[in-house]
């Protein structure tokens, strides 16, 4: 969804106002819901300018709570239907740990607290696994499933959406240098870093 997130960011060739506002929609859909496009600094200066509550949600509302997610430290509204599984699955995935891309467990003086936070809130997520569908199903009530539609929400269908039918097959660590690369080239494009003077 971050990937998805920045592409559309990114993806925005028009003005900087124009990227401003997709970044204030997705922003208000984070608040609904319940990570961070960084670098474009005339889209976030536009951004806070032009949508000032939006970016103080964003900095006093979701910055904070996506930490303490991250930190294990928040808990999760009573009727979510979705919980939060993507620190347990990046630590149970983690191979080895590595300097490059450590996660906050990994580096933060709090790491086993953080580590243990997180397989606590993994058996708490497993024991309420039945509030999480009664949720899911209480606002899915009158849903008709669209199986056409189903189909753009599978992993399969993402990657090759993002990465194409032989980048799906490569190696995920491959695979996210290449695309941060692609990323922040088209950030460059969007808006240029600025010159540096060098003294002869």
């Amino acid at each position: 969804m971050a990937i998805g997130v920045a592409v559309d960011i990114l993806g925005c060739t028009g003005s900087v106002d124009e990227r401003a506002s997709t970044l204030n929609r997705i922003i208000l859909v984070a608040l609904e819901l319940k990570d961070t496009i960084s670098r474009l600094e005339e889209t976030w200066t536009t951004l806070r300018r032009n949508y000032t509550q939006t970016a103080i949600a964003y900095e006093k509302t979701l910055k904070p709570f996506y930490k303490n997610l991250y930190e294990g430290t928040a808990s999760s509204p009573p009727v979510v239907c979705v919980p939060l599984l993507l620190p347990l699955l990046t630590l149970m995935e983690r191979p080895s740990i590595t300097p490059e891309g450590a996660e906050l467990w990994e580096t933060s003086d709090q790491g086993c607290d953080i580590m243990l936070r997180h397989l606590e809130a993994a058996r708490d997520v497993a024991h309420n696994a039945q509030s999480y569908t009664t949720n899911a199903q209480k606002i899915l009530q009158e849903f008709e499933c669209d199986d056409e539609l189903l189909e753009v929400f599978k992993t399969d269908f993402q990657l090759r959406l993002l990465w194409g039918s032989r980048g799906a097959s490569v190696n995920q660590s491959d695979r996210y240098n290449k695309f941060n690369l692609i990323l922040t080239a088209l950030s460059r494009k969007l808006e240029p870093p600025p010159k540096t003077q060098t003294l002869i």
